[in-house]
């Protein structure tokens, strides 16, 4: 059987947020997504977040964000997509349920798929 996903072939081309990108996982996803072609926009809990190491990738854009905040959510969201002019995937990796919810309907609202299913202990987010 053929794996129907092969590193560096699936995500040229699309436009991706990553939330809690500037350290840990959600560094090491913006980073490879940035080295199989897609425009990536990084958000951060903070301006000094952002000038760390995901500072040194091809970003297509970045923005500090407070993800308990919705409005702050929505803001960021919408910078994003007004930047690239689209958003086909959403990588949640900030620590708030309340944010996953938020990102997770602003995601349903792009159209359906794109969130990588993460096992977290007792809960699953997609």
């Amino acid at each position: 059987m053929t794996p129907s996903y092969r590193p560096g072939h699936g995500n040229a081309g699309r436009a991706v947020l990553v939330s809690g990108g500037t350290s840990g996982l959600g560094l090491a996803a913006a980073r490879r997504l940035c080295e199989e072609g897609a425009a990536v926009w990084v958000l951060g809990s903070s301006a000094a977040s952002l000038a760390g190491e995901s500072a040194t990738l091809p970003l297509a854009g970045a923005g500090a964000c407070d993800v308990s905040d919705p409005d702050a959510v929505d803001a960021a969201v919408g910078a994003a997509v007004t930047t690239m002019g689209k958003l086909d995937a959403v990588f949640v990796n900030a620590g708030i349920d309340a944010a996953r919810t938020r990102l997770r309907r602003l995601q349903r609202l792009q159209g359906g798929g794109g969130l990588a299913r993460q096992d977290h202990g007792d809960r699953t987010v997609r």
